[in-house]
């Protein structure tokens, strides 16, 4: 018995299955290309965010220091001239009423342009700007912050940017929610993978997840879902560990380069001079001036970009018969060519200068005339700053906030007329009689 059945149909069907399935594993292919695509538009997208925003409150910041803040220590510097020259006891208590004034508005906007954007994290990188949260938190909320990062972490600006304010919100997160007065924040990296890792943690009252997971997205505010979303836009992410009554402990994460070699997160050339400097030190040092005076006056350039703090300054000095004014400059490269010609005691040295900043203007100095002593002067005297200025060759920085005395002594008393203290074959002035 033969039996015969027509299989066509069939046949049929299955080529039209393996044609669908392969067209289906086209499209599959085409959309995993077209979704990787949308994930990398993505991440540059939150990155140009964050940052058009962080360039937003710079910005604003930045008018406030360069115009406000400016004008208020130009006035606190005339006032304090005023009262040193007049002998009238009761107008010198309405000037010292009229200075405590000025400080405090020098004060206020210190603290708004910290809250916009703190000039920290853009001079001195991430580490610095860590650990300038800690004494941040303590005056603004009581809450004292154990800090442990490492130095020479050093990410790109938008990484920095987006980890600097997420830390931020989960520190106050913790004043508001835990109920504690301390916390503990540290950054390292891991060289497995390449990770900066910071890990923020308190032992409050912790929170359960499940009800806050449910409620994220939901309410407003710069809260762990958007932390979470901007993290994993940048290629990192946010692990939390809370229970109630327990704690909370935060886990940031975000892949990272190699750190790069900087004073107080700066780059700078091997010479201490900036790449697009018009003069290069070598060049300048054969114009050092024959001028240079080991005793008698001290002898200062005054560098800073605004004119009236500037003429403020050098008025100040002008008013006292053992300091000689030989300079002015404007920036930081003008300040470099000052000191390389004219050989002055020290350079009072800004911190926020256009061209050349104080830190990259200081290590080159230090670095090609050593003999001069440099001195910063800044609104921005916090701890970090002031660390960022020693290692670039600075002697100290102090507060333009400070009254006018305090600089004319510390001057005086960090003066030391001894000559240079470079060996003749190592001076770059071979004519050097100091």
């Amino acid at each position: 018995v033969v039996a015969f059945e027509d299989v066509s149909e069939r046949v049929r069907i299955e080529e039209e299955l393996i044609t669908s399935q392969n067209e289906l594993e086209v499209q599959v292919q085409r959309r995993t290309a077209q979704l990787q695509e949308r994930t990398r538009q993505l991440r540059a997208l939150a990155s140009e965010l964050t940052l058009a925003e962080e360039r937003e409150r710079q910005r604003i910041a930045r008018l406030i220091h360069d115009q406000l803040q400016q004008m208020l220590v130009a006035a606190l510097l005339n006032a304090g001239m005023l009262k040193h020259k007049l002998r009238d006891e009761a107008m010198e208590h309405e000037l010292e009423h009229i200075e405590r004034m000025l400080r405090d508005s020098i004060k206020t906007t210190r603290t708004l342009t910290a809250e916009l954007s703190p000039a920290v994290l853009h001079q001195c990188g991430l580490a610095a700007a860590l650990k300038w949260l800690r004494p941040w938190c303590l005056e603004k909320y009581g809450l004292k912050v154990a800090v442990d990062v490492e130095e020479e972490i050093d990410p790109s600006n938008d990484v920095s940017v987006a980890l600097f304010l997420c830390v931020r919100e989960l520190l106050f997160n913790a004043v508001k929610y835990s109920g504690v007065k301390s916390a503990e924040m540290r950054m390292w990296r891991t060289p497995e993978d390449n990770m900066l890792r910071i890990e923020v943690s308190d032992e409050g009252a912790g929170f359960d997840m499940e009800i806050v997971r449910a409620q994220e997205g939901t309410t407003g505010g710069f809260g762990l879902f958007n932390i979470r979303e901007r993290l994993e836009l940048l290629g990192g992410g946010l692990a939390t560990q809370s229970t109630p009554g327990n704690g909370s402990r935060f886990n940031l994460w975000v892949p990272t380069s190699s750190p790069s070699s900087a004073i107080g997160g700066i780059e700078t050339r091997a010479d201490g001079a900036s790449d697009n400097q018009g003069q290069t030190v070598a060049s300048l040092a054969v114009n050092l001036s024959k001028s240079a005076i080991t005793g008698g006056k001290i002898r200062v350039v005054v560098a800073d970009d605004h004119t009236d703090v500037r003429h403020g300054l050098v008025r100040m000095f002008q008013a006292e018969p053992d300091f000689e004014v030989v300079g002015q400059a404007t920036d930081g490269d003008e300040a470099l060519k000052l000191a390389l010609k004219l050989h002055p005691n020290f350079v009072i040295m800004d911190l926020n200068m256009p061209r050349m900043d104080g830190l990259k203007a200081t290590a080159a100095i230090h670095h090609a005339v050593p003999c001069v002593q440099v001195l910063g002067l800044s609104t921005h005297a916090d701890d970090e700053h002031r660390v960022a200025m020693i290692r670039a060759g600075a002697l100290d920085l102090i507060h333009k906030n400070d009254p006018a005395p305090h600089l004319l002594s510390t001057l005086r008393n960090l003066h030391k007329p001894v000559g240079c203290p470079l060996r003749p074959q190592n001076c770059p002035d071979k004519d050097c009689q100091s």
